[in-house]
């Protein structure tokens, strides 16, 4: 891949930013779905036997256009323009034995999205500051799939659909500046995802779409300085309502094993708090916290589960209701030219689901990990070297719970405690 970037700033002070890019990946991925020591199910593409690679190519290729006011003390703004065009072909199996039954799913879906852009920021009075936007977006999307299964767990059949979708998103806020150090801010704004297809094992052509989903978020906050200007503190308090919620979940099929899919949750809310300080308790030592409470839960997901079986009131898969993080850094000079840094930060996350369903089976208890970091680096920061070490409890704690697509149960933990050693120089500037 590449990106280029081009800044150019006009005679009556106003800016010209374009920014380019473009990209090309190939992913494949092998799955033992069976778990057992011989090979006997597994998911790949192409396959010869259970083990095999799921096969993906992408190409995308996107462009941007910028123009930004000049500097001024009343307002700012800036307009552009967006486009975004992308590639994706895959080719997913599953199979048994030596093939004895199985799954192929070739499948391209193709996206072109344009959007047009205006923010801006305008003083009202010396405290008080308006600041609003407006977002265009029309997309288009279309996708050539077939699957072909002789399991008896799927379906047969093909498809060669299209869709587009556009949105008119806003941003509405304003910002009041008690003193230098004090600011209040509120805002609203909503957001839109596209919708698409689950271009997946699936049991049914009917349930290979899904719909767009929207979202109208209020935020209300502060940001301050305080301490002689050694310390910040940031608080904010969140309110997201969305509808036809995007949702990827596994799903419970006949013969106790699983499918992914997605589909529409009717209606989520998730509000919470968030926190962040940075303090310099001294010339040599900075201390830094974070928090974040969330509370994020399906108001409305009739028959998420399947026919009859509604998620109404369960949480929102990988939504942990506390984190927080704590550091300390000592930074020290040895000479003219050189400094000592010593870092140590711990983390916590709470426990959560990885799975709409909310059963024992996608809970993850919560889990705690510490890295650190010793070294020095040039005062002018074109060098360093550093010794590091991650999980230094060296914690095997699982991060991530779910069913294999035969039903069994199974985990990813944490990664065992690592060191290692970085050194970066910077050639010069370009």
């Amino acid at each position: 891949g590449f990106s280029g970037i081009v800044e150019h700033e006009l005679d009556n002070g106003m800016q010209f930013i374009s920014l380019s890019s473009y990209r090309e990946t190939d992913f494949q991925n092998s799955a033992d779905e069976d778990y057992g020591p011989v090979d006997f199910v597994g998911v790949g593409s192409p396959f010869q036997d259970a083990q095999s690679a799921i096969g993906e190519e992408s190409e995308q290729f996107s462009q941007e256009f910028r123009l930004s006011s000049a500097m001024n003390e009343t307002y700012d703004y800036v307009v552009g323009v967006y486009y975004f065009n992308q590639t994706n072909s895959a080719t997913t199996s599953a199979a048994v034995g030596n093939n004895l039954v199985s799954v192929l799913v070739p499948a391209q879906v193709d996206v072109k999205s344009y959007a047009a852009f205006v923010h801006g920021n305008y003083r009202l009075t010396e405290q008080l500051q308006f600041t609003g936007g407006l977002r265009y977006t029309y997309e288009e999307k279309s996708i050539d799939f077939s699957i072909s299964d002789t399991t008896g767990l799927f379906t047969n059949g093909s498809l060669t659909d299209d869709r587009d979708s556009s949105d008119l998103s806003p941003k509405l806020g304003l910002n009041y500046f008690a003193n230098d150090d004090l600011m209040f801010y509120t805002s609203y704004a909503k957001a839109f995802k596209s919708g698409g297809w689950n271009a997946d094992f699936v049991e049914s052509l009917d349930g290979l779409s899904f719909d767009d989903e929207e979202v109208d978020s209020f935020e209300f906050g502060a940001k301050s300085t305080f301490w002689d200007n050694r310390a910040r503190l940031n608080v904010s308090i969140f309110n997201s309502e969305y509808s036809d919620f995007q949702v990827q979940q596994f799903v419970e099929l006949p013969g106790n094993i699983t499918d992914i899919i997605l589909t529409n949750a009717g209606e989520v809310s998730s509000r919470g708090f968030e926190a962040d300080v940075n303090i310099a308790l001294s010339e040599a030592f900075t201390m830094w916290a974070t928090y974040g409470y969330t509370d994020a839960s399906f108001d409305s997901f009739k028959n998420g589960g399947g026919d009859g079986i509604d998620y109404d009131g369960n949480k929102l898969p990988d939504a942990p209701e506390q984190s927080f993080g704590l550091g300390l850094e000592g930074r020290f000079q040895l000479s003219d030219k050189i400094n000592l840094i010593a870092q140590l930060d711990y983390s916590y996350r709470d426990s959560f689901f990885t799975n709409p369903s909310n059963a024992d089976s996608t809970a993850v208890e919560s889990y705690d990990r510490s890295n650190a970091r010793l070294g020095i680096e040039s005062i002018e920061g074109d060098w360093s070297v550093y010794l590091w070490a991650k999980n230094l409890a060296d914690s095997d704690n699982e991060t991530y719970r779910s069913r294999s697509f035969l039903g069994i149960n199974r985990a990813v933990y944490m990664e065992p405690r690592m060191y290692g050693l970085s050194v970066k120089y910077k050639f010069g500037d370009f």
